[in-house]
């Protein structure tokens, strides 16, 4: 029997569906919010390319798998680590996997973030009046261009934001913004909710007009509800998301009004199918490669997405416009 350590400094939704994968398998499982150290484990899967587990790589000849999520890309831990010293990489999606392959040379698996369906309470939902906004607030969420498609709406269309707010002056901003606008009755910022389930509950849209994301959670759970996603097109959005991505607030309007689909069993099968358990399989799968001593060779296609021209052209153009950047650090 192989002993996994499983590392990420914060609680993570992903944690249940690995341990009972890695479980059915006969694998024994322990969760650590640093890695330690341990002669007895097998494998380590790193969650994170942080400051802790790039100097845990740096300092320990072991067996890992190192996730490199959304954030770190924009750190400078990407270009400092010894790549020879991770044995396998996963990243959320062929724009960061075009990126690091790039950036170091290391191809990666792309293994996307994971939803439990029987977690979420789906039901057959329709068009209505309530746009959910979900995730830790900052600046990277893009909240002024959620308030731009809620201006697009007639007035009984409401936004509800859940989540920590992560900065006073962006507090400031949303509070000042929604008085200048008159959104008054219009935006409704809850905090930090507990039970997301329960709260999306009486929503009928999940909106993100984030600027950067890696694979989102709260797109993935909504969907699972069986609630519409509406999702800005920032880089990898459109190989997530499909027809679901907005490239401009009228888009965005149009896609919430009435006269767009509305599909939740197509939503909910979306999850099934790309971000269920199977998601969870390939992380296993990767761990038994890597006690074999097998490095992931790239497989996928990191390519263009092949999907309408406008998107195909829009990516193509940034695409080439980023090549020529030197990233420093």
């Amino acid at each position: 029997m192989a002993k996994v350590q499983i590392v990420s400094r914060f609680k993570f939704n992903w944690a249940k569906g690995h341990k009972k994968c890695f479980e059915s398998h006969g694998w024994e499982v322990e969760f650590k919010q640093k890695a330690v150290y341990d002669k007895t484990v097998d494998l380590y899967i790193l969650m994170w390319l942080d400051y802790e587990n790039f100097r845990f790589i740096m300092e320990n000849d072991v067996k890992n798998i190192l996730f490199i999520r959304r954030y770190e890309f924009h750190t400078p831990f990407v270009d400092k680590l010894d790549w020879n010293r991770v044995d396998n990489a996963v990243v959320l999606s062929k724009y960061y996997a075009r990126s690091l392959k790039r950036r170091t040379g290391k191809s990666a698996r792309i293994i996307y973030n994971g939803v439990i369906g029987e977690d979420w309470t789906f039901k057959k939902r329709c068009h209505g009046k309530k746009i959910a906004c979900v995730g830790q607030i900052n600046y990277k969420k893009n909240l002024p261009l959620a308030y731009q498609i809620l201006a697009k709406l007639p007035e009984d269309y409401t936004l509800h934001i859940a989540g920590e707010i992560q900065s006073s002056e962006f507090l400031v901003y949303i509070d000042y913004i929604i008085r200048c606008m008159d959104f008054k009755n219009r935006v409704f910022v809850d905090g930090r909710i507990s039970d997301i389930d329960g709260w999306l509950e009486d929503k009928n849209y999940l909106l993100s007009s984030s600027i950067s994301e890696g694979c989102p959670n709260n797109v993935i759970e909504a969907m699972a509800k069986g609630i519409k996603p509406i999702v800005h097109c920032w880089p990898g959005a459109p190989e997530l998301f499909g027809d679901n991505v907005f490239f401009t607030v009228d888009d965005a309007a149009k896609m919430i009004l009435p006269d767009s689909p509305y599909e939740s069993e197509k939503y909910a099968n979306i999850i099934s199918e790309k971000f269920g358990a199977g998601t969870y399989e390939q992380v296993f799968e990767l761990a038994e490669a890597t006690l074999r001593g097998e490095q992931w060779k790239q497989q996928q296609d990191i390519g263009m997405m092949s999907g309408s021209a406008g998107i195909r052209g829009i990516i193509q153009n940034a695409t080439e416009k980023n090549s020529s950047i030197s990233i420093t650090s």
